[in-house]
């Protein structure tokens, strides 16, 4: 949005410049050579900006918001992924643990927050935790988008 919205305003100047131009204002030559200049100027700008940005969106490594992500099927294994979630962060400090039942704020956003917020997806399989659509989801997502590590 903000990239659309300089776009935009750099178009304006630009026609503004281009009508003033076009008027029949005696115009100085030391004038004509300054509007060259900062017309020349706005279009390199509209050019290399959006190929700016693009690349350094393409360099940017993002780093994950959870170190690990426990799937699990609530019913049967919900202590175990808690006592998983309470090891995971006594060996480590740094590790912030995504657990449905502490961190899921919205459900829509579930699949999302597997493909780009996690760097280990730890599946704790009991007999029905890929028969339930959620954890199959996340499972997929995954695999399928290489995002994270599946243990």
């Amino acid at each position: 949005a903000n990239m659309l919205d300089t776009m935009s305003s750099v178009l304006v100047v630009l026609v503004l410049v281009s009508a003033s131009l076009a008027g029949d204002v005696e115009v100085a030559m030391s004038s004509l050579g300054t509007i060259s200049i900062v017309v020349f100027a706005l279009l390199a700008f509209l050019i290399l900006a959006p190929l700016v940005a693009v690349a350094a969106q393409m360099f940017a490594k993002q780093v994950p918001k959870y170190s690990h992500f426990i799937c699990h099927h609530k019913a049967v294994a919900s202590a175990q992924a808690r006592l998983l979630k309470m090891t995971l962060n006594k060996e480590s400090s740094a590790a912030r643990v995504f657990l449905d039942s502490d961190d899921l704020k919205n459900l829509d956003e579930l699949f999302n927050t597997v493909k780009t917020d996690v760097a280990t997806l730890v599946v704790y399989l009991t007999r029905d935790t890929l028969r339930r659509p959620w954890c199959a989801g996340e499972v997929t997502t995954a695999f399928k988008t290489m995002s994270a590590r599946v243990v």
